[in-house]
């Protein structure tokens, strides 16, 4: 899979597509697991047994002090379970469930952009992120009737290196590296797609 991604923005035609340099010379790549089947997997977002829960019973977040983390406003204790290791409730996830893809899909929703307008309750960031993992994530089943996902996925972080600098591109063009910035890669092996989905910091809201 590493050679496909090489050689896929390697290609000049794809670059010319995606709206990048033609000179890119350095691609960092980390997959992502592919694991998750159901939401049942953001239920323990309701557990009550930590000091700080993240939600009332309503659904609604529950608040927290303000805090700007590399010009994220962190207003909530959702948020900030995404974002600080010091909160009560970032153990919720362990390492490899943070890595699985739906949880950077889901995170990247909550954090949003500078101009985000936050969600007050959890359904909305869920069903939206349900539906958006629905459409990029295809299932197989194999001859026991066992169901598993098919697509890989990856982070992609495109630079071009020149002079001990570094210029990180996404589609569109230059960038400006920030967690926020992500682009993520998706595979299906059966139909050989190749599906992008990117979503940037813009360079003027630190």
């Amino acid at each position: 899979m590493g050679r496909l991604i090489q050689n896929f923005f390697e290609d000049a035609t794809v670059l010319s597509l995606l709206q990048m340099d033609r000179y890119v010379n350095k691609i960092d790549v980390r997959q992502l697991n592919t694991d998750i089947m159901s939401m049942e997997f953001f239920d323990i977002l309701h557990k009550t047994g930590t000091e700080t829960p993240i939600l009332r019973h309503t659904g609604h977040i529950v608040g927290c002090p303000p805090d700007v983390r590399q010009g994220m406003t962190i207003e909530d204790e959702l948020r900030r379970m995404l974002v600080d290791e010091e909160s009560d409730n970032y153990q919720l996830f362990n390492e490899d469930e943070r890595d699985e893809f739906i949880f950077e899909l889901f995170s990247s929703l909550v954090l949003g952009g500078p101009l985000c307008q936050y969600e007050d309750e959890i359904d909305q960031y869920l069903e939206t992120t349900k539906t958006i993992y629905k459409d990029l994530v295809a299932i197989k089943q194999n001859a026991a009737g066992i169901k598993d996902i098919r697509t890989a996925a990856f982070i992609i972080d495109v630079q071009k290196q020149k002079n001990c600098i570094s210029t990180h591109y996404q589609p569109g063009g230059a960038c400006n590296p920030h967690p926020q910035t992500k682009m993520f890669f998706l595979v299906d092996p059966f139909y050989r797609h190749i599906t992008i989905l990117s979503h940037q910091w813009p360079k003027n809201a630190l």
